[in-house]
């Protein structure tokens, strides 16, 4: 449940639009880091990997993985594909959003979570400003 504490991002921003074509950086945590890119710019892909002292998690295609999503576990001893039924994770989120609204149930996220993402995402733009590692 850690959050990051400090990142460092850097982007290259679209002088029209004002948008962020493409963007990396890293996100420091109290015990590790977590590195991301994104962008227009690059080729299509919704992975996502996890890498540990003792392995990595891998997921190929995280968003929309069609009828079959997959996921590794690789570690010295090999590695382990669970595979779990493809769903739109887009039409998930809006059906959770929509049975919350109807039957007056909370998220599965609450604001407080919304709030710390908002946090995190300001201290990015900040970094992309400043070129400095920033404060979350």
């Amino acid at each position: 449940d850690a959050e990051p504490t400090h990142v460092f991002a850097r982007a290259d921003i679209d002088p029209e639009y004002n948008a962020d074509m493409l963007a990396s950086g890293t996100l420091l945590f109290p015990n590790g880091r977590a590195l991301f890119d994104c962008g227009f710019e690059l080729p299509y892909r919704c992975a996502y990997e996890i890498v540990g002292s003792k392995g990595s998690i891998t997921c190929p295609n995280a968003i929309l993985p069609g009828e079959r999503a997959e996921v590794y576990l690789h570690r010295d001893s090999g590695t382990l594909c669970e595979v779990f039924p493809g769903v739109n994770q887009w039409s998930l989120e809006f059906e959770h959003l929509s049975k919350c609204v109807v039957e007056g149930t909370p998220l599965a996220y609450d604001m407080d979570d919304a709030i710390r993402q908002q946090k995190v995402i300001d201290s990015v733009y900040r970094s992309v400003a400043s070129g400095q590692i920033e404060a979350v």
